[in-house]
């Protein structure tokens, strides 16, 4: 017993240390199962982030779009008033009201639901690898009979892996969406913010040089 201690004692520490990390996490993903369930809650956060990101970004475009809609309109009721200053309403109300409605279309494309062009990307891009009604039951374009939806149900609910695969290939099909409505409303954004640029220049310009 004495001998074993004094082995113990002779080892580098570090490599104690080493030994006794690489010992726990085997413990840990030495299984088959553990990884697994460590997957679906990473997967299951990640779609929870999606779904945050997105209902962020319908926010974002909420906004946007209330305040174009609310400046445009009051630019075409009060048109007449601006009739006597010629600079005003030769350069600036048209420089408005296109900058203004190139940002309010981008930020309605970003609000929109599920585009045609999303149905591509699933029939193009999941749909091709992965036919069965089991493996892509997520994002149903095409509605099956309810006996088909059910039977794929039944083979979802005994595999753990059409489980995660189900719900990395959903990730995946949002992910591809939120990015799309992030870019739009960059782009709707950045008219906002120009058109008010060029518009604060011009008026400086007019009026005070």
């Amino acid at each position: 017993m004495n001998n074993e201690n004094q082995h113990l004692n002779d080892k580098d520490p570090d490599e104690l240390i080493s030994k006794a990390e690489n010992n726990s996490g085997k413990d840990l993903y030495d299984t088959k199962k553990e990884p697994r369930k460590s997957m679906g809650v990473y997967l299951k956060n990640q779609n929870r982030l999606i779904m945050s990101s997105i209902a962020i970004a319908d926010k974002k475009a909420a906004i946007l779009i209330r305040i174009n809609t609310a400046i445009i309109s009051a630019l075409i009721v009060f048109e007449s008033y601006f009739e006597g200053n010629s600079s005003f309403n030769n350069q600036i109300i048209p420089i408005l009201i296109i900058g203004l409605s190139i940002s309010l279309i981008f930020a309605i494309l970003a609000a929109k639901p599920f585009s045609f062009i999303m149905y591509k990307v699933f029939n193009k891009i999941i749909k091709k690898k992965y036919p069965n009604l089991e493996e892509n039951n997520f994002m149903i374009f095409e509605v099956p009979e309810f006996e088909k939806y059910e039977l794929s149900m039944q083979k979802v609910l005994k595999s753990q892996n059409l489980q995660i695969g189900n719900l990395t290939r959903f990730n995946y099909f949002m992910s591809k969406s939120i990015s799309r409505n992030y870019l739009q409303l960059e782009i709707a954004y950045t008219a906002f913010l120009i058109t008010f640029l060029i518009v604060t220049i011009f008026y400086i310009s007019s009026n005070y040089f």
